[in-house]
C-alpha cells in the first residue's frame, strides 16, 4: 500500500480480492469525507482517489485517515495479508508511507492507533475504551507536567485525546523529549503486558 499525493492510496502486485477489501473499506468508513472520488489501474498498481485530502490532513479528518488505516490493517489480516513494515521510501512532502505486506495465516484482531499529533497532543483511535484510563495513569505517573485536558473526540469513530502540558513533540527540550519517550515505553510496555503488540510506526498525514 503507497500512500501518494495528498488522496491517493496504490496498491502494488495486489490479487484482485484484496482490491475489493480495500474498495469496500473505503467506502464504508471513508464515506463521511465523502468516499471515493474515482479509481483505475495506474501503472503497476490499482489507485483509488479520495475525497478530500487524508494524507495532508489535521483535526477530524486526520484522525479518520488514521482511523480507515486501522481499518484496512485489520481487514487485510483478517484474509491472511499481514503488514511487515512502514517505508519511507520519498522525500517529497505529500507522499507519506509504503506499507508492505506478507501472506500467513488469516486473524481476526483489532488493530489501534496512538498517533501523537500538533506539539503536545495524544489521541488514541479505534481503541477499546479500557485504553483511556490505562493510558491516563501512565501519563500521569510518567509526565510530570501532566495533564493540561483530555476529552472524546466528536468523530464517526472511537477517538479520544490528552492534551499535555509542555510541547513534548516539538523537539525544542531535550530533557522534555527524553522523559516523554520514557513514558511511551511504558504505555508500549502496558499494553504488551495485555497481549498487544506494536505493528508499525507509519507517517500518514
Amino acid at each position: 500500500i503507497s500512500l501518494n499525493r495528498n488522496d491517493r492510496l496504490r496498491l502494488i502486485n495486489a490479487p484482485q480480492p484484496i482490491i475489493e477489501t480495500v474498495k469496500q473499506i473505503l467506502s464504508q468508513y471513508w464515506s463521511t469525507r465523502g468516499g471515493i472520488q474515482k479509481e483505475r489501474q495506474y501503472h503497476a498498481s490499482w489507485e483509488f482517489k479520495l475525497s478530500g485530502t487524508p494524507w495532508w490532513a489535521c483535526g477530524d479528518e486526520a484522525v479518520m485517515s488514521r482511523f480507515v488505516m486501522c481499518k484496512i490493517l485489520e481487514g487485510l489480516q483478517s484474509q491472511g495479508w499481514h503488514v511487515r513494515a512502514a517505508l519511507d521510501m520519498c522525500r517529497r512532502q505529500n507522499d507519506k508511507s509504503v506499507l508492505a505486506f506478507y501472506q500467513s495465516l488469516p486473524k481476526i484482531a483489532p488493530v489501534v492507533c496512538l498517533s501523537f499529533n500538533d506539539e503536545c497532543k495524544i489521541r488514541l483511535i479505534n481503541a477499546p475504551q479500557e485504553f483511556v484510563g490505562l493510558c491516563r495513569d501512565i501519563i500521569q505517573a510518567r509526565w510530570i507536567k501532566g495533564i493540561r485536558d483530555e476529552k472524546a473526540l466528536n468523530t464517526p469513530c472511537m477517538a479520544y485525546q490528552f492534551k499535555l502540558f509542555g510541547n513534548p513533540w516539538s523537539g525544542y527540550s531535550i530533557v522534555d523529549g527524553l522523559h516523554i519517550r520514557s513514558m511511551l515505553c511504558f504505555i508500549l510496555q502496558m499494553l504488551a503486558s495485555r497481549g498487544w503488540k506494536l505493528l508499525i510506526s507509519a507517517d500518514i498525514s
